[in-house]
Formats: structure tokens, sequence, C-alpha cells
């Protein structure tokens, strides 16, 4: 007889494998859901419907416990179930109970023990399942002392001494035992492998379940986490956390959800976060879930440029939808076909299609304001597509159900709706939406990008902000900033790079388009209009300038000014430079915001960046953001305290200093240095002095503390300190030798050691061949050596290093070109500080002086009253010059007033003392000069040596030559290069008869290197004439003549020379040319 057996089942050889490996492959984070899905059911349909969530101590570490009512288990039944692949009550299926999800979702996290206790008709039994020397099993326990082990054991003593539960109804539960015995198992489930929040129990179920089982109530209790008290939980997606909630039928028994909640709604908070979200839901769990920056970016495709934070869509497959739950319900799978993963996005023509009206009010209603220049934009694209004839795809008329793509009840993939009464459209310009905030840019994943192109809505999202936007429109500014008013320029240059980078995006966007008529695949068109693609079209600013620029010089009625001719190329390189500085700073913060850095220096470096576009409101907000995000870090504080000085609120400033001093601990030196600036702004020496010593004592290995009291002790004249703090200086390897080197030059100058200042600057460009100060310090040392030409090739050099500030290098090529005798020159190099810095006073003080120089009055009062109506901190100077202009139009009286105003107002100002002293002294006020005088040598150090010696020219008025002579004593001793001071003392010595006293006076002063040495040179050769040395008075007054030609006090004392030696015709020619110096020879010794 034949056997009718017909195949012989497989066995399993590797037991202990193959249940190994299905623990360890199942995803960890899935114990929750399986573990609650069990009792869930369980509880399903009886009286108390109860699930319990809850923490318990067991042997003093705390474990989470999953506890439900319902009928309980024997001993023989949780035999049975705590086995793989095994479940009771339950048909064990594919398209069901796998009989094994709660154990292989928990052991692989419980190896210490996963308890199952269960109650039956009063009697507790317990199974410990968990791993003991690499095998997953039951573990055997003793029910007593005495007692055999067991795989199951009878704990109703233990249950009823726990006093937990009613052991007159039946229930179960099972307790998460952890890795450990002391591992907490209601914090750290996974052993922080992986880390979960404190709220990881009403998060993980919230965003599981879109519905509990009816008539079940599950409770999480505040033992366990996540809730302050015990409540009954409900899913995420329940109505009550939703202002509005709309259901929408599909096909195939599909039912569209949308949910929206409003940013301010004011009803309870959602288990898991708030913010919208897209999922497909299968017997009321939640699969293919798309959230967070996902959704962000997706959801344009579902019919959601904005406000996809606030919507919800749910999209519930009905119980026959041929799909199933794949090994470890993770994701959902169709039955039919390659057996794909099912996502969202098979349904999102469904969405888009179904979207109710309420809803696109609100998207609408979130869309930024259009900008006249799109309509434009898409007219021009519109003309393109009609070019290129590109047409728009038919658009089936019936959407609500025809336009689905869902799958079928065949179970097959989607696939697409067929078309029922095309309408024809015209073609649509792909339509623009600009982004300007953070937020946005990152949820649209814009971050260090141009745009991004969704073709199946034909929307490109734009981010304003990127680089090449606020790069064209700076350059812009810089070219048109005095066309209008200058917000009125900002606004149209943003407005005019927008237009122009745009264009240009969306023009790449529709010759991608057109592509497919010439073969290109979905993919290779795809790429062209990748966002990284679209990112390179815009990059190049200069192919997007000229037309920029003509639409720019139309709005503003303007000829299209031409490269190199306004004289702010420059300005417009550093605008363009620091507006991608800008643009660069925001996509690394954004970037810092996706990734969770902390964000404090990147919020600081965009304070540093608009303080150096001029823009400290600005500057402001990134710092105040930066406070608030780390209150405790002192960094910002400081940032705080330095745009406040230049906003010139100084108290604001010296309290935000203190703050940041406070928060460091008083002990950082940067902050204490700081501290001292503020001290210097505020005119007080001895206190700034005071802070620098203390930075230096709190951290002696400080290179910049060392230096800033080196600084200050070169103030205060101390020359042989200040050298010795700048050696400390020079010696430590922390900080930029070239800045100590250019301090010890600073100290050979003062010692008019210039030989010694131009080896320690040479040293300190060998260092750093860009240093800004290096350079134009440099250029003084040269142009005092009356080398103009290297001087203006030194200064121009400074701009190699793109300072934030290069307004110094203008003003000193300024003042070159005013010694070349090119008021032309000087005036342009003046206007171009001015632009590069308009806060700064300096240079419109310069160019007064070059107005009054020229002989414009009203030009020079102009510009100095502009320099005082910027409301410097110091209003000296401004005071000062007004003075002067005053002066030199005669109005003696309102010259006085000035000076004394400059006295009251700027007490800071060392210079403003000397000067009230000097026109008191010229108007005979000798005492009050001395008054003035007296109380400047007190106060400032810096200008001790000038105080000095113009009490000594008081004194030789009053005819008092010894204490002249004292004055000039302490004068020198204060400043050993004041040229000043050596000649007074010169004159003095001459009045005495002292010829060698007077000459090795001159001599000194001359080896101070003076700008203008012509008169040291012609007190040399009266002394050569009295000593009767003819000769070397003629080649003292050759050599004054040579060092300035136009100096007509030079020619004449060469005359006079030449007359005592006889020489009168050469006397009459160079007298003739002291009055017309452009008739004259300059003599051959010059």
């Amino acid at each position: 007889m034949q056997s009718s057996v017909v195949i012989a089942p497989l066995r399993i050889v590797n037991e202990a494998f193959l249940v190994a490996s299905s623990i360890e492959r199942c995803p960890r984070t899935m114990m929750l859901r399986e573990l609650v899905m069990n009792a869930l059911e369980a509880a399903a349909g009886t009286e108390l419907g109860l699930v319990r969530i809850m923490g318990q101590e067991v042997d003093g570490a705390r474990k989470l416990a999953i506890w439900n009512a319902g009928r309980g288990m024997t001993a023989e039944e949780l035999l049975l179930v705590t086995d793989l692949s095994s479940s009771l009550n339950k048909r064990v299926g594919l398209d069901g109970n796998f009989g094994m999800g709660a154990k292989v979702a928990s052991l692989a996290s419980n190896r210490h023990g996963l308890r199952y206790r269960s109650c039956r008709l009063g009697r507790v039994s317990q199974v410990l399942l968990g791993q003991r020397e690499g095998t997953y099993g039951r573990v055997l326990q003793e029910a007593g002392p005495g007692s055999e082990p067991a795989e199951v054991i009878d704990a109703t003593a233990a249950c009823a001494a726990e006093g937990r539960y009613d052991l007159s109804e039946d229930w179960t539960e099972v307790l998460l035992m952890g890795d450990r015995p002391e591992q907490d198992t209601v914090l750290s489930p996974y052993n922080e492998n992986p880390h979960v929040p404190p709220n990881w129990v009403p998060q993980a179920l919230g965003r599981r379940y879109m519905r509990l089982p009816e008539g079940v109530t599950l409770r999480i209790e505040a033992s366990s986490c996540g809730v302050t008290r015990d409540t009954v939980f409900q899913p995420s997606f329940a109505e009550q956390y939703f202002d509005r909630v709309e259901r929408v039928d599909g096909p195939d028994g599909i039912v569209l959800h949308y949910a929206y909640r409003a940013p301010d709604a004011i009803r309870p908070e959602p288990p898991s976060a708030s913010l919208g979200m897209g999922a497909v839901i299968y017997a009321g769990e939640v699969y293919a879930t798309v959230d967070g920056s996902r959704w962000a970016l997706e959801s344009p495709t579902y019919g959601f440029p904005f406000a996809s934070r606030q919507c919800t869509v749910l999209i519930e497959l009905p119980a026959s939808y041929p799909v199933m739950p794949e090994a470890y319900r993770q994701f959902l799978r169709f039955c039919h076909g390659d057996q794909r993963q099912v996502l969202f996005g098979d349904f999102g023509d469904m969405v888009a299609a179904n979207i109710p009206a309420w809803m696109r009010r609100i998207i609408a209603a979130m869309m930024p304001a259009s900008e006249d220049y799109l309509n434009e934009i898409k007219a021009d694209l519109q003309h393109l597509l009609q070019e290129l004839g590109l047409k728009d795809e038919p658009i089936p008329a019936n959407v609500a159900v025809q336009t689905s793509s869902a799958a079928s009840a065949s179970g097959s993939p989607p696939a697409e709706a067929a078309s029922v009464s095309p309408r024809p459209k015209l073609p649509t310009a792909p339509e623009i939406l600009p982004l300007d905030n953070d937020q946005s840019i990152m949820e649209k994943g814009l971050v260090g990008r141009a745009g991004r192109f969704y073709s199946g809505t034909r929307q490109i999202f734009v981010n304003t902000r990127y680089s090449p936007f606020l790069r064209l429109a700076a350059q812009l500014e810089a070219e048109f900033g005095t066309a209008a008013e200058r917000g009125t320029v900002a606004t149209l240059a943003r407005q005019v790079a927008e237009w122009s980078a745009i264009r240009r995006l969306g023009r790449a966007v529709v010759y991608g388009m057109a592509k497919k008529a010439i073969g290109w695949s979905d993919e290779e068109r795809a790429r062209v209009q990748s966002p990284e693609s679209l990112s390179l079209t815009v990059d190049d600013v200069e192919a997007m300038l000229p037309p920029a620029r003509a639409r720019m010089a139309s709005l503003l009625g303007q000829t299209i000014p031409a490269a190199g001719t306004t004289g702010y190329d420059a300005q417009a390189g550093d605008a363009q430079r620091l507006a991608g500085e800008l643009a660069d700073g925001e996509a690394k913060l954004q970037q810092a915001m996706l990734s969770g850095w902390p964000v404090g220096n990147f919020l600081r470096r965009l304070a540093d960046i608009e303080m150096r576009r001029r823009n400290p409101d600005a500057a402001r907000g990134w710092l105040q953001q930066a406070i608030e995000n780390d209150q405790a870090n002192p960094w910002p504080h400081l940032d705080m305290s330095r745009v406040l000085q230049a906003a010139r609120d100084l108290e604001g400033a010296v309290r935000a200093c203190e703050l940041a001093m406070e928060l460091s601990g008083g002990q950082v030196a940067a902050f204490i240095v700081r501290r001292g600036e503020l001290e210097m702004v505020r005119g007080n020496p001895e206190g700034a002095r005071r802070f620098f010593e203390q930075a230096v004592a709190a951290q002696p290995d400080d290179y910049w503390a060392r230096l800033a009291l080196s600084a200050q002790l070169l103030a205060d004249g101390d020359l042989n300190a200040a050298e010795e703090a700048a050696e400390e200086a020079l010696g430590m390897t922390s900080g930029s030798t070239s800045a100590a080197c250019l301090r010890m030059g600073e100290i050979a100058q003062r010692r008019g050691d210039q030989a010694e200042a131009r080896r320690w600057i040479d040293r300190a460009l060998a260092a750093d061949p860009t240093d800004f100060w290096a350079n134009l310090v440099l250029s003084n040392l040269l142009g005092q050596d009356g080398d103009l030409e290297g001087a203006d090739a030194a200064a121009a050099a400074a701009l190699i290093a793109n300072p934030p500030n290069p307004a110094p290098v203008h003003r000193r090529r300024g003042e070159l070109a005013l010694q070349r005798g090119d008021a032309v020159a000087a005036r342009r190099f003046f206007e171009q500080a001015i632009v590069a810095n308009p806060d700064d006073q300096t240079p419109r003080l310069e160019l007064a002086k070059l107005h009054l120089a020229g002989g414009d009055y009203e030009a020079a009062k102009g510009a100095a009253q502009a320099a005082l109506d910027l409301k410097p901190a110091n209003p000296g100077p401004a005071l000062i010059r007004l003075a002067e202009i005053e002066a030199y139009l005669g109005n003696a009286a309102a010259a006085l007033k000035l000076r004394e105003r400059a006295v009251e107002e700027a007490p800071q100002d060392v210079w403003a003392p000397l000067e009230l002293a000097r026109q008191l002294k010229a108007e005979g006020e000798l005492g009050r000069a001395s008054e003035v005088l007296e109380s400047s040598i007190v106060r400032h150090k810096q200008t001790r040596a000038a105080a000095c010696t113009m009490l000594a020219e008081i004194h030789v008025k009053r005819g008092n030559l010894e204490l002249a002579a004292e004055r000039l004593e302490a004068a020198i001793a204060a400043d050993q290069g004041h040229v000043w001071a050596w000649m007074l003392r010169s004159q003095l010595a001459l009045q005495k008869g002292d010829l060698s006293g007077a000459e090795a006076a001159a001599q000194s002063a001359l080896e101070c290197k003076p700008a203008n040495p012509g008169p040291l040179l012609r007190r040399l050769g009266e002394i050569a004439i009295r000593c009767g040395d003819l000769a070397a008075a003629l080649s003292f007054g050759e050599r004054a003549v040579a060092a300035d030609p136009k100096d007509p006090w030079n020619r004449l004392f060469l005359s006079d020379v030449l007359m005592a030696q006889g020489d009168l015709d050469g006397a009459s020619e160079v007298a003739k040319a002291a009055v017309q110096p452009d008739l004259g020879r300059v003599p051959a010794a010059a």
C-alpha cells in the first residue's frame, strides 16, 4: 500500500540559535507596543477593561510593569504561552497573531529577567524569562526554602504579602527587570541603548495607536514616567487634541482624517509632540509615519506648502485592505506583487486631492505675502514654457476619488487612476514661494541651498537668505548707496537681488522640464533640478549682476555706474563679502539647530558680522538670543558690552561687562581687560591701569592682558614699565607676535629712536606680512622719513588683510595725499573713509581740515558739524575743529566758547585743555591758561609733555626762565620724543648765550624726526651763524628748503645766509622764490 505522505517537514537543528536570532534581530523599541497590545487584547471584553502601566520597587531598583484585567492563566497555560510562536485563545498565523512578538521584542533588553505573573481563580503563577550563559529561556526559580527549582512557580503568597493586587480577580502582569538587577527600567528600559526621554511611555504609545479597543481604559500611573499623576491615556490622534477634524471617504473603503491644531491652541497637549504629521492607519495602529523634518520637507508634495506643522493627515485602511504587518510589526507590506513596504507617499495624490476647503484656506493664509516682482517672473516663465512647447498634464475633473493612486482591492501597489473628462489647461508656470526665516528654511531642507523644486506640484521654494542673494543685494546697495535714502536703497537692493536670482532659478527649472522632449529620464531631470544643482545656478553673482544693475538703475532713475568710476568698488566688495559671511553664518546656525548643537557661538558670530556691517541693532538681537540660549555663558555678555559701547551706551556696556566678569568668576583676563578699556573710554586712566594689573594678576600667562597693561603704561609715559610688559608678552607663545612687536616699536618711537622702531615694525611684518596695524605704523614711519610713495604703498598693503574697518587706511592715504599737495585725491580718500565707517567722526574732521586749508569755510564747518552730529563718545575733536574754523573766520569769542565746551563735555579728551590754553595764552590770559594746563598735567599723563612745554612758554613770557627750564625738564622726562620741548630748550639756551646747549637741544629735536624739520634746521643754521660758520649755516638752509620747498621761511633764511656770504644775486633769486615758489629753483644741495 502506497503512503499518502508527500512531504517531510523541515526540522530545526540549532534551536538555540534560531531562538536567539529571532530575539536579537527584533527592534528593541517594539517592546512596549507588543506588551501593551497583549494587555489591551486581554482586557478587551472584560467588565473592568483596565490596563495599567506603573513602576514597582524590586530589590531597591525601580522596574516598569504592565498589568491588565482579564482572564488569568493557570500554571500550565502560562508555561505554554511563554514559548515562542505560542499563543492562548488566539489563532497563530501570518495575517494575525504571531505568538512571539512580546517575547522576542522584550528579551533582548531584559536578559536579567522578564517576569510574567498571572492570577487565575485566586492562584498566582510566575514564570521568569531571561538569558543565562548565552541561552534564552525560562529561568528556574524556587517557590520557597527547600523547594525544587522549577520553570513555573506558585507566587500567590508573595503577591498576597506585597498587597499590590486583588487576588479575588483574574489579572496578568509583566515586569521588565532589564539587563542588570540595579537597572531602572522605568527611566532606562533599554539600558541606555538606545537612550529614551523621561516621557518615553506616553510618547511611544501616543504615536502608535490611533484608537484603543472599545471599552478598554489604559492608565499610565505616576509611579511610571512622563506623567505627574495617574493619567488615562488618550492616543495623540484623539479629536480632543485638535481644533478641527474632518473625515473624507476615499475609494476602496479608505478613510482620510484631516486634523488641524492651531499654533496657539488652548486644547490639552497630546501625549506625543503636537506638530503635524502624516501616517497610515491599519487595525487601529499607526504605520508609515512621516513626521518632524521629513514631514515638513515632503508635505508640499501632499498639498501642504505651508501650515504642515499644524496639519495632520491619517490614511485609515479598512481591515479587508490587502496589506499585512511585517514580522516585527514595524511597517506594513502589500500582500501581492513584490510585497514592498507601504509608504504614506503611496496615497499622496489622494491626500492632496481631498484636502477640505477649510484646511486649504488655512494653508493659503499662512503663505507669505507675494512680492510684486514674482508676478513678473511668473509671466516670464509662462512665456518660456510656451516658447519651449511645454504643456500641463490634463487634470481629471472628478479628483475627489478618481485621482487616488492607492492600492486597489487586488492588493497591487498604487497605480495611476483613469482620467475622467479632462479639462485642458494652459501651461502653468512654477509657483515661487520665497522663504526668509530660519524655521521655514530648515523645514524645507534649504540650509545652505538656494531652492527646492517639487515637480508634482510645480512649486519652487526659495531660500532668500542663501549667500548669493545677500551678496548681490550688498553689492547693489554699495553701488547705488547715494541714489536715495539708505532704507529705500536697501529695500530695493534686496528686491532686485531676489528678482535676479529667483528669475535665474525659475528659468533653470523650466529648461530642466523641457529636457524630457529630448529623452532625458525622470531621474536625470530630477538631478538637474535638485537643490544642489539649483544652488550652483545662482552661485555666480557676477553673472547676475548686469541685469540686476540695470533694473536697480531703472527703479532709481539712475544711469548704470561703470565699474571703477565711483571710487567705492572696495566698499562694494567688502559689503558683498560680509553679506556672504552673514548668509554662511545663518546657514551654520540653522545646521546647528537641526543637529541639536549648542548655538551660542553661532549667534555670537552673526552678531560680529552684523557689527562689521554696521547693523548694531541686528547684532544686539543676535546677542540677546545667545544670552537667552545660555544665560550662564559670560561671552555673549562681553560681546554685548562692545555693541552697547558702539551704541554710545557706556553705562550699559559697563553693566554687561561686569555681568560677564561675575559669570566667569572674576578671574578671566579677557573680561577684566575689557573692563579696563571701558575705564579708558570714561577718561579714567588710573582705574583702567588697576583693571589691567588685575587681569595680569588673575592670568599671568595671558598675552593680551600684558599688552593692554603695556599700552596703558605707555599712555602714562612710563616707557620702561611699558617696555617690560611688552617684552613679557613677546616671550609668550599664546598670542600674535606681531602685536607685541608693534608695541615695542611704539615705545621706541616715543623715545625718538626711529631706527629701532623700524626694526620692530619690520619684525612684526615678518611675523605677519598682512598685519593691518603693522602696515599702518610702517606707513607713518616712512612718511616721517619723507618717503611718501613708500608710505602710501604700506597703507595700501594694510587693505590686503580685508580689515573689518578699512577707514583708518583711507584716512592715512588721505593724509599722504595732502602731504603730496593732491587735495583731490585726499578728499576722495576721506570720503571713502566716511563710507567705510559712517559712524567715525575722524574722516569727517579730516575733510573739514581739508576744506579749511582750501578756504572753503562753510564746507569745513558743515563737515565738522556732521562729525559732532554723530554724537560721538568723545565730542572734543569735533568741537575743537569747529573752534578752529571760527578762529579763521575771526570769531574769537565763539572759538573760545567751543574750546571751553570741549573741556567741559569731553573730560576724557587729552587735547581739549591744550587747545583752550593755547587760545587763552594768545589772548594774554596767562593766569587762566596756566590753571588749565596745571589741571591737564594732573589728569592727562598722555599729554603731560605738551602741557609742560606750553607752561614753559608762559613762564618765558613772564620772564621767569628758571621755572621755564624746570617745566621743560619735566616735559622731556615725560616724553623724550617731544620735539617742541627740545626746540624751546634750544631757544632758552640761545637766549642765555649757551650755543653748545642750544645746538645739542636742536639736534635732539631733529633726531625725533619731526614731520616738518624746517624750523629745527633753521635754528641750527642760526646757531651756526652765531658761531661764524656760514658754510654750515648754508648747508642747514639748503636742507630746510629741500625738506619743504614751499615753506617761504626756509627760503628766506637761505636768502639771509647767501646775503651774509655776499651772494646777492643768489639771495635775491631765493627771496623771489619765497614769494612765488613756483618761479624759484631748489638749490643744488637740495
